[in-house]
């Protein structure tokens, strides 16, 4: 089991390997009380500033621990990630 806490800033990867960016936030379903879908930041490096976000379903979660997320990897493919509704932000 995973605190909230320990989510934010877990680094995400496809299972390739592929590095996707960082939790930034959650969003949750009050009717099931489940993780609806997870905010993943991309970091454009020294800007300090957020190059967007991917939205992740939990579907599309392959495994997550304590060290990283890994989602499949469609996500890291261009197609995919317009799936996954990127958001400007």
């Amino acid at each position: 089991m995973l605190r909230l806490n320990e989510l934010k800033n877990l680094p995400v990867y496809t299972k390739s390997g592929k590095h996707l960016g960082r939790i930034i936030d959650v969003e949750f379903d009050p009717s099931s009380q489940m993780v609806w879908r997870y905010h993943v930041g991309r970091w454009p490096g020294l800007t300090g500033l957020w190059k967007g976000r991917l939205l992740i379903t939990r579907e599309q979660v392959v495994a997550i621990s304590k060290d990283a997320m890994v989602v499949e990897d469609s996500i890291g493919q261009a197609k995919a990630v317009a799936a996954a509704t990127p958001v400007v932000g």
